[in-house]
C-alpha cells in the first residue's frame, strides 16, 4: 500500500484519516507525531534490524540546508537537527565521535562525488 493511498488529509490541513484495510483512524498533528514516535520504538524491536550502514543507491529524502544546533553535554556534543514533518531530531555524539565527524565533513567538502564518509 503507497503512502497516497494510505490516508488523506482534511481541507484544513489539521487532521489525517489513516485507512487500514479494516479500519479508519483519525489523527491530529500531535497523534501523528506521538504514532511516529510509537512505531519506531517498535520497529527498533523487530528483527531483522536495521543495518546501521547506508545502503549504497538507497533512494532516501534529502533535506537541502537543515537546521541545526551544537550543545555540549557532560560527555561530548548533542546535535539537534530539525527534520519538517518529525520535528528536531538528537544525536549525542562523544568527544572523539565529534573529532571523527568534523574530520569527515572536512573531507568530504574536499572531495567531489566520491563514496561518502561513515564511521565504523
Amino acid at each position: 500500500m503507497r503512502v497516497n493511498q494510505l490516508g488523506t488529509i482534511d481541507e484544513k490541513q489539521a487532521q489525517l484519516t489513516l485507512r487500514l484495510p479494516k479500519a479508519e483512524i483519525q489523527l491530529t498533528a500531535k497523534g501523528l507525531e506521538q504514532l511516529i514516535v510509537d512505531l519506531i520504538g517498535f520497529r527498533q524491536r523487530m528483527l531483522p534490524i536495521v543495518t546501521p550502514m547506508p545502503h549504497q543507491g538507497e533512494k532516501v529524502p534529502v533535506i537541502p540546508d537543515p537546521l541545526w544546533e551544537l550543545t555540549p553535554s557532560v560527555d561530548g556534543t548533542q546535535l539537534h537537527v530539525f527534520y519538517n514533518g518529525l520535528g528536531w531530531l538528537h544525536y549525542a555524539f562523544s568527544r572523539e565521535q565529534i573529532g571523527d565527524l568534523a574530520k569527515a565533513a572536512n573531507a568530504a567538502n574536499t572531495q567531489s562525488h566520491d563514496p561518502p564518509q561513515t564511521r565504523q
